[in-house]
């Protein structure tokens, strides 16, 4: 029987992938893989969004605002066709975020005095009730590739979360 066999592709922190909706595209940076949150991949996607036949610069694409920062799985993503890599811009200069999430993501409580903050594969820290500056820090958690475009298309994570 003759199978073929596809190269496994590789990611790297700094890889900067393309995901295509519509006339539009936007892209994300993968950052590191955070054994702190389900080994999940952190991403950061940036604000500006491109035409679909636009071919920027990696260099130019990194130097954006940053939309939202986010985990999920990127080989699965590419599994399933959303996006596809484009090039490698190096991050060791970009200090990550605190990540927040809370024990009490699936109850109906309207206000946690569960949460917890960290940096990826740092410290974690339980804060108790969240303070204003908290409150602006990306919810942790990883969130299904199929779920991600949404999210790349809006700059904003819809899952309910209590106060």
């Amino acid at each position: 029987m003759n199978t073929i066999k596809k190269k496994r592709i590789v990611i790297k922190p700094g890889d900067i992938f393309e995901y295509k909706y519509g006339a539009k595209k936007r892209f994300f940076q993968f950052m590191t893989v955070d054994r702190n949150c389900l080994n999940g991949d952190v991403i950061r996607c940036f604000k500006k969004e491109y035409a679909v036949v636009d071919s920027p610069d990696p260099q130019e694409i990194v130097k954006d605002e940053v939309l939202i920062y986010l985990q999920t799985g990127i080989y699965a993503g590419r599994a399933f066709n959303l996006w596809e890599r484009i090039g490698n811009v190096a991050v060791d200069h970009v200090t990550l975020p605190y990540f927040r999430a809370t024990d009490d993501v699936a109850s109906e409580v309207d206000v946690s005095d569960k949460w917890y903050i960290w940096k990826p594969n740092g410290k974690v820290i339980k804060v108790g009730r969240l303070t204003d500056e908290i409150k602006s820090y990306p919810t942790g958690g990883v969130i299904h590739p199929l779920s991600v475009p949404e999210i790349l298309r809006t700059g904003k994570n819809p899952f309910r979360k209590p106060g």
